[in-house]
C-alpha cells in the first residue's frame, strides 16, 4: 500500500487509478514511463497494448499512442484474433471481486457509516459466487461450457445476473450520496456503471448483430460478447487523411502469412482495410 501524509491509498490498477488527483502522481513509475514515451520519436508496443490503449482512451484517460503519426504493425496476421479480445462486452467474477475490495476500503476509510458498504459488497460477491457456481455446474454436467447451456435457468445464470443488476443500481445510489467526499468515489461510480452496462448486455436474450457469445473459465469466470471481426472498430479509428495533413496518420501492416491471393482480401476485409494499398514482396528464401 502507498501512503501520503498518513492517508492509505489503494494499490494502483487501471480501474482505481485516480490520475492527476493521486497525490504522488508525478513520481508514479507508470506516468514517468508515459511522459518518456510522449517525448520519444519511436514507441514500440505489442498488439495487446494497442487495443488496450483504445479501450482506455474511450474511458477518457490519456495515453501516448494518440500522439503517434505512423503506426507499423508487425505479424499483422494476429491482429483480428487479438483485437476481438478487447472489443465488445466482457464481464468477469474477477471484476466484481476487485470493485468490491476497492469499495470496501474506500467506503470505510472515506465515508464510514454513510452507506451499508458491507451489505452492498456482500451483494456483489454473492453475484460472483452465483456465476462461478453456474459455470461449475454446467462443466460438471457436460464436460464443456457454452453460453446457451450456462444461460439456462436451472443453473442459476439468470438469478446471478438479476442480482448483479439490482446490487449495481443500489451501489450507484450509495456512491451518488457520497460522491463529493473523495475523488475515489466518482471513479468507483464509473466502474459500477460499466459493470451495470455489462450486466444489462449479458442479460439480453440475444447477442448484438455481428457478435458471438462465449463463457470462459479460468481463475475467474468471463462472460464475453465479442464481434466476429474488428472491421467496424478499425474503420472508425483509422483516419484516411495522409500523414502530411493536419491530424493525418499512416498505418502499415506487415506479415509473412497474410494470405496467398494478391489482394489479401481475407485479411483486409476482416480488419476493415478494404481501401488499403497492398504490396507483396517475394520471399528471399
Amino acid at each position: 500500500m502507498n501512503s501520503h501524509r498518513g492517508c492509505r491509498w489503494l494499490p494502483p490498477t487501471r480501474d482505481n487509478c485516480l490520475g492527476a488527483e493521486y497525490p504522488p502522481f508525478r513520481a508514479c513509475p507508470v506516468n514517468l514511463t508515459r511522459r518518456e514515451a510522449m517525448a520519444a520519436d519511436v514507441v514500440m508496443v505489442n498488439d495487446h497494448h494497442f487495443f488496450a490503449d483504445l479501450v482506455v482512451r474511450e474511458r477518457g484517460m490519456a495515453e501516448p499512442l494518440p500522439t503517434v503519426r505512423v503506426f507499423v504493425f508487425d505479424e499483422a496476421h494476429q491482429l483480428t484474433e487479438i483485437g476481438v479480445q478487447f472489443i465488445g462486452l466482457q464481464l468477469s467474477t474477477g471484476q466484481l471481486e476487485e470493485v468490491a475490495r476497492d469499495m470496501l476500503s474506500t467506503g470505510w476509510r472515506q465515508a464510514s457509516g454513510m452507506a451499508d458498504w458491507q451489505g452492498l459488497i456482500d451483494g456483489l460477491l454473492a453475484a460472483a459466487r452465483l456465476l462461478q457456481g453456474c459455470a461449475d455446474r454446467c462443466t460438471a454436467m457436460s464436460g464443456n461450457l457454452s453460453w446457451e447451456l450456462a444461460s439456462q435457468d436451472e443453473f442459476g445464470f439468470k438469478d446471478a445476473v438479476e442480482l448483479l443488476v439490482r446490487v449495481s443500481n443500489e451501489t450507484l445510489a450509495a456512491l451518488d450520496s457520497v460522491g463529493m467526499m473523495s475523488p475515489e468515489f466518482p471513479r468507483l461510480r464509473e466502474r459500477l456503471l460499466e459493470i451495470g452496462r455489462l450486466a444489462e448486455g449479458v442479460r439480453s436474450t440475444s447477442p448484438e448483430p455481428g457478435s458471438v457469445r462465449r463463457v470462459e473459465v479460468g481463475v475467474a469466470v468471463h462472460l464475453v460478447q465479442a464481434p466476429l471481426d474488428i472491421a467496424a472498430t478499425v474503420r472508425s479509428r483509422l483516419p484516411t487523411a495522409p500523414v502530411e495533413s493536419p491530424g493525418g496518420r499512416t498505418w502499415m501492416f506487415t506479415s509473412g502469412t497474410l494470405g496467398a491471393e494478391a489482394s489479401l482480401r481475407l485479411f483486409t476485409e476482416h480488419c476493415g482495410l478494404t481501401e488499403a494499398s497492398v504490396l507483396r514482396v517475394p520471399s528471399a528464401f
